[in-house]
């Protein structure tokens, strides 16, 4: 108990260390001249006045919805400068121009497409905004279309990076399944989306990250959590609410794939990783909160739990109840597309190997566990945030690719041939 009470005081450091840093580093970005950077959002409004705010992308009959009502947003508060308010104000309450009865969309093509005068100023305090670190110095050189071919470029570095690291970490049988994870989620949607692009590179350089250090952080367990508690702190920093929980999933499904713990330990070891995580995800929000309140941006502590409190409920938008059949067949629909399609091919294949390899003496020694624990965590996330992720179905569908990577990795762990026993003394090299 005092192990845990000593990593929870390092954790609580490194939460406030990452406030602190967090803090200076906006600070820093909202000081930069936004001169250039408006210019560049007047030259996007043409692509919002010709796709509109929720477009669809479709590539290899993929198909995915874009929230470029998300995007328009996050450009106005990256270009918008408040001439009255003061450096800290601004990094803290976040403005932007609004219309009545517009979209985030609808207002930059009327203020910036259209030269109308927006009818008020609103602030958006309540997130860290921490993509303005990116964002901001990307608009003083780009407009919209440009940082989304640099968006690609982004998402093809990770991508190839974290496949190279696989394969050095003698992982190999694990990146098809990873490829098809991928493709699940639509990569070239996410390249298109400003809104998306935040906790794809978070949840992408935390597992190349773990796989780049595994060995360093596997062997001393408060490593680990603390790995996992500064994961959940970036994730609260940089993400709008999307799709979080991915951040924690997919590397933890790479530590299974790497764990030679037996099936309780590795439970045990996902719980503590899993409370980490949530430690850093909350406790760097509150941070902001707390932050926000006493610098001006207002009572931010009760307007966050007003949201938390509708954010999960079992409504819909219009407020009308929502059932559990509803809710999880919402994310469901959405992840159809021939990549699931791949996803049952490799499972079908992958289990006609399992079935000839030892299934028996693998079942037994219940090495499936925490995989399948991780395949559910998505569907608990699900009822816990039930009413984002009904309204937002389109995008938060992505917590699946936590279920449908930890099952493919099950698969591919045990269709491999059995090791021989170990020697005593003698421990089975990592898979």
């Amino acid at each position: 108990m005092r192990g845990y009470m000593k990593l929870l005081g390092k954790s609580a450091l490194l939460v406030a260390a990452c406030i602190a840093v967090g803090f200076a580093l906006l600070l820093a970005a909202f000081a930069l001249p936004t001169q250039n950077m408006e210019k560049n959002v007047y030259a996007s409004a043409g692509v919002f006045a010709e796709e509109g705010s929720y477009p669809e992308v479709d590539v290899l009959g993929i198909r995915s919805m874009l929230s470029n009502s998300s995007d328009a947003l996050m450009l106005m508060s990256a270009g918008y400068r408040a001439a009255d308010a003061s450096l800290i104000e601004r990094m803290v309450n976040v403005y932007r121009p609004l219309m009545r009865g517009e979209d985030a969309a609808q207002v930059i093509v009327s203020c910036y497409g259209e030269g109308e005068t927006p009818d008020m100023i609103v602030s958006y305090g309540r997130y860290w905004h921490g993509y303005m670190l990116t964002l901001k110095p990307l608009l003083s050189v780009f407009n919209y279309s440009q940082i989304r071919v640099v968006n690609a470029a982004v998402v093809a570095a990770l991508a190839l990076w974290l496949v190279v690291l696989l394969w050095r970490r003698q992982l190999k049988r694990y990146i098809l399944p990873y490829g098809i994870a991928l493709l699940l989620i639509n990569p070239f949607a996410i390249a298109q989306s400003l809104h998306s692009m935040s906790v794809y590179c978070v949840y992408s350089a935390a597992s190349i990250a773990f796989l780049w250090k595994r060995d360093w952080l596997m062997p001393r367990r408060d490593r680990l959590l603390l790995f996992f508690t500064l994961t959940g702190c970036l994730t609260s920093y940089f993400d709008l609410l999307t799709f979080p929980f991915i951040s924690f999933g997919v590397p933890a499904v790479f530590y299974l794939c790497c764990t030679q713990e037996n099936w309780k330990q590795a439970l045990k070891s996902l719980l503590l990783m899993m409370v980490s995580w949530f430690v850093g995800y909350v406790g760097m929000w509150a941070g902001k909160w707390v932050l926000g309140t006493l610098l001006g941006g207002g009572n931010l502590l009760e307007d966050a739990l007003q949201i938390i409190r509708m954010r999960t409920s079992m409504s819909s938008v219009t407020g009308e109840s929502v059932s559990l059949y509803m809710l999880i067949k919402r994310q469901l629909y959405r992840i159809i597309s021939p990549a699931l399609a791949l996803a049952a091919a490799y499972l079908a294949v992958t289990g006609v190997c399992f079935a000839r390899r030892a299934p028996r003496q693998k079942l037994a020694g219940k090495a499936w566990a925490p995989f399948i624990a991780l395949c559910v965590l998505p569907f608990v996330w699900y009822v816990c945030a039930a009413n984002h992720s009904y309204v937002h179905a389109f995008f938060t569908y992505r917590e699946l690719v936590i279920t449908a990577l930890s099952g493919m990795c099950l698969f591919a762990k045990f269709a491999a041939k059995p090791h021989p026993p170990a020697l005593k003394g003698e421990a089975h090299p990592l898979d």
